[in-house]
């Protein structure tokens, strides 16, 4: 928009014309209006936990330099390490294997992170073979252990103590 005095506000981005007339004259300037610059993007939740197999959904929002958020940019999502978590081009994170990982989010250039901790699944339950079992004294027996979790899964690569309650 233009004022009778001839201040010019941008409204929307996009291109126009002002004119200026007087006694017969007139002059006119090509105006551009160019998009609010994005000073910060920040990505919530700005940090997160979840389970290898789980997911987080994040969602990225965009500043400019006073604080006001700006609207209707893309946002490009990334992992550091895609061997620890995954990220899809709407935000949700996968968690794959234990580790901490950043996850970034860029707009219009400028990128925002969250830390993403990926945890082992949680042992629900450690089945035992054989179940039962008995021995003769000098005898040795193995016994096998698989950690699983809450749906009887197994869980590979988890650390087992074994104790006797009569050594």
């Amino acid at each position: 928009t233009v004022s009778p005095a001839g201040l010019v506000t941008g409204i929307s981005q996009g291109s126009t014309q002002i004119a200026a007339s007087a006694g017969g004259k007139s002059a006119i300037v090509p105006v551009t209006v160019n998009a609010r610059p994005v000073s910060l993007v920040r990505v919530t939740p700005s940090t997160a936990a979840i389970f290898a197999g789980g997911t987080q959904q994040m969602t990225a929002e965009a500043l400019d330099a006073g604080g006001a958020t700006v609207t209707g940019r893309p946002v490009i999502w990334s992992t550091a390490n895609a061997a620890i978590a995954t990220v899809t081009s709407t935000g949700v994170v996968t968690g794959l294997v234990a580790g901490t990982v950043n996850i970034s989010a860029t707009i219009d250039g400028v990128a925002g992170a969250s830390v993403v901790t990926v945890q082992p699944v949680p042992i629900a339950s450690i089945l035992l073979t054989p179940p039962t079992s008995s021995l003769i004294v000098g005898q040795s027996l193995q016994l096998a252990a698989t950690p699983r979790d809450s749906n009887g899964t197994a869980l590979a690569a988890r650390a087992l103590s074994w104790t006797s309650n009569s050594p």
